[in-house]
C-alpha cells in the first residue's frame, strides 16, 4: 500500500510538472510573438521617422529658395535684420537702457516686417505651414519611437528570463522523470528478491517435511521388522550404558560416506547427508538463547590450477538461525579453495559432478568454523 501511494504521488508530480511545463511554454510562445510585433513596430515608426526627416529638410530648403526671392517686403526685412543684427551688438558692448530699448524696438520691427513678407508671398506661408506640421509630426514620432523602444527592451528581458524558467522546468522534469525510472527499478528489484527468498523457504520447507516423513517412514519400518522378528531366549539383564552418537566432525577420513580437506568437509553418502540435515533441522527447531547474527555470509569458490587461482565465484550464504548458514550452486568439477572471511578450506570436486547442484553448509557456532558440502541430488 505504501509502494501504491509512493507511486500516487510520483505521478501527480509529473503530471503537475507536465502542465506547468506546457503553461510554461505556451506562456513563452505568447510572449515571443508579442516580442516580434513590437519589433515590427518599432521598425516601421523608425521607416516614419526618417521619411519624415527626409520631407522635412526638402520643405526648408524650398522655404529658403522661397525667401531668397526679392520682393518689397523681402527688401524691408533685410533691413529689418540687419537693424535687429546692430541693436543686439550695440548692446552687447555697452548694456545700457538706451540700447536695450534700440533692441526691444528692432525686434519688433523685424517680426513685423516677417509677418509682411510671409502674407504677401502665400506659397512660402504654405511651405511655413507644412514645415511646422512636419516639425510636429516628426517630435510626435519620436516620443512613439523612444516608448516602442523602451517596450522592446523589457519585452526582451521578460522572454529571456522566460526561456530560463522553461529551460530550467525541462532539467527538473527529466530529473522527476530518472528519479521515478530509478524508484521502479529498486522496486521491482526488491520484489524479486522478496519472490526469491519466498521460494527458498518454501523449498527448505519442503525439503524439511520429505525429511520428517522419510526418518517416520523408516522408524515405522523398524518396529514392524523388530515386531515380525522371532523371539529369541532371552539373555541376562544388562545395565544398559548409553551410546554416543558420533557427529559429522568425528568421522574418520577413510570412511566412503565423507571425504575430509583441512576442516571443509565433502559428503559422498546419502545416510550421511540426511544426518547432516536432521542435526541442523533438530538444531533450528530449538529456541535461541542468545541473538545470533542474522546476516548473510559470503563463499568465495577460487578455481585453482597448479596452486594458481584461475577463476572465481561468489555465493551468498543465506543465514538460517543459530550459527547456520546455507547455499546452492552449479558446479564444475576440479580444485578449488572455498573462502569464507578469514577461513580457507581447500577442496576437490570430482568431474563427474559437473553441472550437478551442490549444497554448502557452513556451521559458525563452535570455536573454529566448519564448513560441509554435497552433490544436492544426496539429499533429496
Amino acid at each position: 500500500m505504501q509502494r501504491n501511494r509512493l507511486w500516487s504521488t510520483i505521478s501527480v508530480i509529473v503530471v503537475a510538472l507536465f502542465h506547468i511545463h506546457a503553461a510554461g511554454a505556451q506562456t513563452l510562445s505568447q510572449e515571443r510573438a508579442r516580442l516580434a510585433d513590437l519589433e515590427a513596430e518599432l521598425a516601421q515608426v523608425e521607416t516614419e521617422q526618417g521619411n519624415l526627416e527626409e520631407q522635412l529638410a526638402r520643405q526648408i530648403e524650398a522655404m529658403d529658395a522661397e525667401k531668397a526671392k526679392p520682393s518689397a517686403e523681402r527688401a524691408e526685412l533685410d533691413e529689418a535684420q540687419q537693424a535687429l543684427a546692430e541693436a543686439r551688438a550695440h548692446l552687447a558692448v555697452e548694456a545700457s537702457p538706451a540700447n536695450q530699448a534700440r533692441l526691444k524696438n528692432a525686434e519688433f520691427k523685424h517680426h513685423l516686417a516677417e509677418r509682411r513678407y510671409e502674407k504677401s508671398n502665400q506659397s512660402l506661408a504654405e511651405l511655413s505651414t507644412q514645415v511646422d506640421d512636419l516639425e510636429a509630426r516628426l517630435a510626435q514620432n519620436q516620443q512613439r519611437f523612444a516608448a516602442l523602444s523602451a517596450s522592446v527592451d523589457a519585452q526582451r528581458s521578460k522572454v529571456a528570463g522566460l526561456s530560463r524558467q522553461q529551460q530550467l522546468n525541462e532539467e527538473r522534469a527529466q530529473r522527476e522523470r530518472q528519479q521515478q525510472a530509478l524508484d521502479r527499478s529498486r522496486a521491482d528489484a526488491e520484489a524479486k528478491q522478496r519472490e526469491i527468498e519466498r521460494l527458498q523457504a518454501a523449498l527448505a520447507d519442503k525439503q524439511r517435511r520429505e525429511r520428517e516423513a522419510a526418518a517416520a517412514t523408516a522408524t515405522a519400518a523398524a518396529s514392524t521388522a523388530r515386531a515380525t522378528a522371532p523371539v529369541k531366549a532371552a539373555a541376562p539383564a544388562k545395565v544398559a550404558t548409553p551410546t554416543r552418537v558420533a557427529s559429522l566432525d568425528e568421522l574418520p577420513a577413510a570412511t566412503p560416506a565423507a571425504e575430509r580437506t583441512d576442516g571443509a568437509l565433502r559428503l559422498t553418502d546419502r545416510a550421511a547427508v540426511q544426518r547432516e540435515l536432521q542435526r541442523i533441522d533438530a538444531l533450528l527447531a530449538q529456541g535461541e538463547d542468545r541473538k545470533t547474527s542474522r546476516v548473510n555470509r559470503i563463499l568465495h569458490m577460487k578455481r585453482m590450477e597448479k596452486d594458481k587461482e584461475v577463476s572465481k565465484d561468489t555465493l551468498s550464504l543465506r543465514a538460517l538461525g543459530h550459527d547456520q548458514y546455507r547455499a546452492e550452486t552449479k558446479v564444475s568439477g576440479g580444485s578449488y579453495e572455498l573462502v569464507v572471511g578469514f577461513n580457507k578450506w581447500p577442496a576437490e570436486i570430482p568431474t563427474t559432478d559437473s553441472g550437478a547442484n551442490y549444497v554448502f553448509l557452513l556451521d559458525t557456532s563452535g570455536p573454529a568454523a566448519r564448513l560441509v558440502f554435497f552433490n544436492g541430488a544426496l539429499g533429496q
